[in-house]
């Protein structure tokens, strides 16, 4: 839900959106600005947002040095609760 509130202010930056989930993987292909990531099940928010640092970084999309604005709603399923802002 992250990603479809973000893309909605159609941004003049990347959406990077990662999931575990396979059927989700495959919706956000139709989110506005929306490249998606498939990241391995995790059990903790710190592990959340560090596998997706990681797994953006691996593809290409981010780049060492870059600043990035990390959301998400954890446990998976509840509404946007998560808000960081990081470098890579």
């Amino acid at each position: 839900q992250s990603v479809y509130k973000v893309s909605s202010y159609r941004p003049n930056c990347k959406i990077i959106a990662c999931t575990c989930d396979e059927k989700v993987f495959n919706q956000l292909s139709l989110c506005w600005g929306a490249y998606s990531v498939k990241i391995d099940k995790v059990k903790t928010t710190d592990e959340l947002l560090d596998e997706a640092k990681k797994s953006a970084l691996q593809v290409g999309f981010v780049s060492k040095g870059d600043v990035i604005i990390q959301t998400a709603g954890f446990p998976v399923g509840v509404a946007t609760n998560i808000l960081k802002l990081d470098t890579i």
